[in-house]
């Protein structure tokens, strides 16, 4: 019987070293201890009682090991700081860990701004880029061969500023592990590059300049789309109200190009993409209310946010197709639409996804 408690005892201390290290460092020698105590007690028992304990400790050993690495994936994205778990000899093996990504889960909760300027910080991605094209259209007022190059260049300057503050903050937020108020930086930086790629790969190949090859610019997209699941799925897990910034972020610069858009050749309605200022005040007003209401506040916001992108879609596509009727097979609007509530319902969805998922484990 000592010789089978001495190998039970070595096979769970392998079994341990299967942990991350970190957590190994911190915990491995209490489950040990409290392992060989409770093995040290069903000595001389019925072997049932034997089974019985190695059934109630090995049998949440995968999933306790799948959470370990995950809460330390989470960790290194998110910033988070783990809570030391005192030593408790009356604990089994399986509860120490199991309380210390309990706490990890817990945190998904609500949503964490450590003051209002975080909260304003987390709206001003969305006016940016709104100004941005509000500025660039008030400047030029018309096509751009029509203009001084100074006037030209000032207008492509004030609305490339804009934009460049977003690309730097979003990559700081990522740097930073996505704190929540850089949330709507990274959704916006995300889409934006999506379309500058695009725009750029359109435009060179329209007068013969392709940089790179069609397989390589399916890569990319292939590359970007992988990148921007991944995106979801880690900031999803931590729940639908972090999806909804982040798909703020996503919708709204999506929408808001279409305002850019319409200032280019053959359109120059500049007029039109002035609108995208008051728009963009508009939204990032309730982006900050987002930040700070209830849940049934959020979703009401949600609901707001893809009204007025879907308001907006159709406002710049009534207003071209007036003046340019012949080219309306150009533009489809349903489709536009659909991807912009695409872009809005993305993030929440894969919170919600793993709702059910994060209840049941804190149950188990």
């Amino acid at each position: 019987m000592k010789i089978l408690l001495r190998f039970i005892s070595s096979f769970y201390m392998t079994c341990v070293r299967f942990y991350p290290t970190r957590f190994r460092l911190e915990f491995e020698d209490e489950m040990c201890d409290v392992f060989v105590a409770a093995l040290t007690e069903v000595e001389g028992r019925p072997f049932r009682d034997l089974a019985a304990f190695l059934i109630r400790e090995f049998k949440d050993l995968p999933k306790n090991l799948v959470f370990e690495y995950w809460s330390h994936l989470d960790e290194f994205m998110w910033g988070a700081t783990s809570q030391k778990i005192p030593s408790n000899p009356f604990n089994n093996a399986g509860q120490v860990n199991r309380r210390h990504w309990m706490n990890e889960l817990d945190r998904s909760k609500a949503l964490i701004f450590p003051s209002r300027q975080h909260q304003i910080l987390s709206a001003i991605p969305i006016f940016l880029f709104g100004l941005g094209i509000s500025l660039t259209s008030l400047i030029q007022g018309g096509p751009w061969y029509s203009m001084p190059t100074s006037r030209l260049i000032l207008s492509i300057t004030l609305g490339l500023i804009p934009m460049a503050v977003i690309a730097t903050i979003g990559i700081l937020a990522l740097i930073h592990r996505i704190p929540d108020w850089g949330l709507t930086w990274v959704g916006s930086a995300f889409m934006g590059l999506i379309i500058f790629i695009k725009t750029l790969a359109e435009e060179l190949a329209e007068v013969g300049k392709r940089i790179i090859s069609e397989p390589v610019e399916i890569g990319i997209v292939m590359v970007l789309f992988l990148a921007g699941v991944a995106l979801l799925v880690i900031v999803g897990i931590r729940g639908w109200q972090r999806g909804g910034l982040l798909s703020i972020g996503f919708s709204v610069t999506f929408t808001l190009t279409f305002f850019w858009a319409v200032t280019a050749a053959p359109f120059y309605l500049h007029a039109l993409a002035v609108w995208a200022g008051p728009i963009s005040i508009l939204l990032a007003g309730m982006t900050y209310i987002y930040t700070n209401g209830t849940q049934l506040a959020r979703f009401m916001i949600l609901v707001g946010v893809g009204v007025i992108n879907y308001a907006s879609i159709l406002l710049v596509n009534s207003s071209w197709h007036n003046q340019f009727p012949t080219m309306g097979g150009a533009f489809s609007v349903i489709a536009f639409i659909l991807f912009m509530l695409a872009f809005l319902i993305c993030g929440p969805i894969m919170g919600l996804i793993t709702r059910p998922i994060r209840q049941i484990l804190r149950q188990a």
